[in-house]
Formats: C-alpha cells, structure tokens, sequence
C-alpha cells in the first residue's frame, strides 16, 4: 500500500521518534543490567531479562529505521506487513514446537511410570520368593532337628535338654528375622504404593497444568490477533483521516483564492469608478466644484 508524499514524511518522522525513544530505552537497561551483580539466581534471572529486553529494544529500533527509509524511499510499508505475516508464523511454529514438547513429556511421564509400576511387580515377585525360601528353610531345620534327636536317644538327658533349648532359641531367632524381614517387605511396598500414588497425583497436575497453560496460549493469541485486526481497523481510519484533512485544506486554499480574486476585483474596479467619476464618487465630486465657484465670486465683489 502506497501513501503520498507528505503522509509518508510525517509518517517517517513519527518512526524516526519511536526508533530514538527505543534506543534511549535499551542504553538505559544496558546500564541497569550493568548495575546488577550475578551473586545470586535471581540476580543472573534480572540480568538475563534485561539483556532480552535490551535486544527487544534494539531489534524494534532497526524495524522502525528500516520501515521509515522505506516509507521515505518508496512511500510505502510493505515490509511492515511481511514483519507482521513473520510474527504469525513464528508463533505458529511456536505454538506447534510447544505442544510436542508437551506431548513428548507427557510420553515419557507415561514411561516413567510404566517402569515403576514394573519395579513394583519385581519386588513383589522377590518378595514372595523369600516367602517360599523361609518356609523351606524352617521346613528343613525341622527334620534337621528331628535327626539329630534321633540319632542322639542314647546321649543322656540333659544333652537332650540342652540341645533343644539350643535348637528352641534359634527357632525363635529365625522367627525374628523372618518377622522383621516380612515387616520390612511390607513396609516397603507401602512405600512404593503411596510412591505410585504421588507420582500419579504429581502427573495428573501437570497435566492439568499444561492443559490450562495450553488454553491461556490459545487465549493470548486470539487476543493477539484481535489486537492485530484492531489496529489494521485503526490504521484505516487514520488513512480516512488525512485523506478527510487533505480535502478540507484543499477546500480552503480554494476559498482562500477566490477571496483574494474577489478582493482584487473589487479594488479595481473601485479604482474604475473612482478615476471615471461614477456612482458616489461622482456627487463628492460636484459640491466640492460648487463650493469652490462661490468662494472666488466672493472675492471679487
């Protein structure tokens, strides 16, 4: 779209404006990130902010100083409405990079978890088989026992009585770690039960979180969009405008002419009536004639 000469010179100069005040505000947080020391996280986050926002400063001032010499150049803004065209699909394909970052954490949320809960099914197999192993274990210090019990009839009675407290408190140890083992299984599998429940809780709220970060993208940029549309509609009226102004100054240039052509034509013909004696300038002219006459005849009497 091409504009004239003067709209595109008064364009130029409010863009020659906005690219001084862009400059002038990324010198000033060149000096504030200067200021801001990196002792701690949040003062390398205040850098790094102000670095982005120095950057967003200067890349706006080379936009405005390419579209005003462009405007001054070829009286239009082409270039303008390309930039625009960039954006959209810029943040197209951010929106698109973003929801498969989504999707690829939530598979490997998937995964994660999928391991887990095979981590679970192992321990518990690991824990049966202990199970097993501890009843074959007392299964066998029974007949153990009873063998040498057996075979020791003839030792006197008091070895016997040895041997079975012996052999009693043993049993009773065994029992022990085989309790303390079986509680210990328990508890870890509690654990790991309230483990997948958290870690299920922790993966619905994410995604609950990014589904209502995903609809406030999808909301920032309908407004996006709107607030695009409503500065095309804006742009417009400002052109209606100065096309509006541009006619009136024109309607006034006119009427001032033809003030001036009547005005001139007025005097001369003033100036007409005034050397040939007409209309008013006539009758002036004959009383003073007359009055003249009568003084001289005085004078000779």
């Amino acid at each position: 779209m091409s504009l004239t000469k003067i709209q595109s010179l008064r364009v130029a100069a409010l863009l020659e404006d906005c690219s001084l005040q862009f400059d002038i505000m990324g010198l000033g947080l060149e000096a504030q990130r200067n200021k801001v020391q990196e002792r701690s996280a949040a003062a390398a986050r205040e850098r790094a902010r102000l670095a982005k926002c120095k950057n967003d400063c200067d890349y706006l001032s080379q936009l405005m100083t390419k579209l005003r010499l462009e405007l001054e150049q070829k009286q239009s803004f082409d270039s303008l409405l390309q930039i625009v065209e960039e954006e959209d699909q810029e943040i197209t394909m951010r929106d698109a990079k973003e929801e498969q970052l989504e999707t690829l954490k939530v598979q490997q949320k998937q995964e994660e978890l999928g391991a887990k809960k095979f981590s679970l099914m192992l321990k518990k197999e690991r824990l049966k088989r202990m199970n097993e192993m501890n009843e074959t274990l007392e299964e066998r210090s029974h007949n153990l026992e009873l063998k040498k019990i057996s075979m020791q009839n003839a030792d006197a009675d008091k070895q016997l009585e040895d041997q079975l407290e012996f052999m009693k408190k043993q049993i009773k140890e065994e029992k022990r770690a085989h309790e303390e083992s079986t509680n210990f299984l328990k508890n870890q599998h509690k654990e790991l039960l309230e483990e997948v429940q958290s870690w299920e809780q922790h993966l619905e709220r994410l995604l609950q979180e990014k589904r209502m970060e995903l609809e406030s993208m999808c909301q920032k940029k309908a407004q996006n969009l709107e607030r695009l549309n409503e500065m095309r509609r804006k742009f417009a009226q400002m052109e209606l405008v100065v096309k509006d102004d541009r006619e009136e100054q024109e309607r006034l240039r006119q009427q001032e002419a033809e003030i001036r052509a009547a005005t001139k034509l007025q005097a001369w013909w003033r100036g007409c009536m005034f050397r040939k004696g007409l209309g008013h300038f006539k009758k002036g002219g004959e009383v003073k004639k007359g009055k003249k006459g009568g003084k001289k005849k005085t004078k000779k009497k």
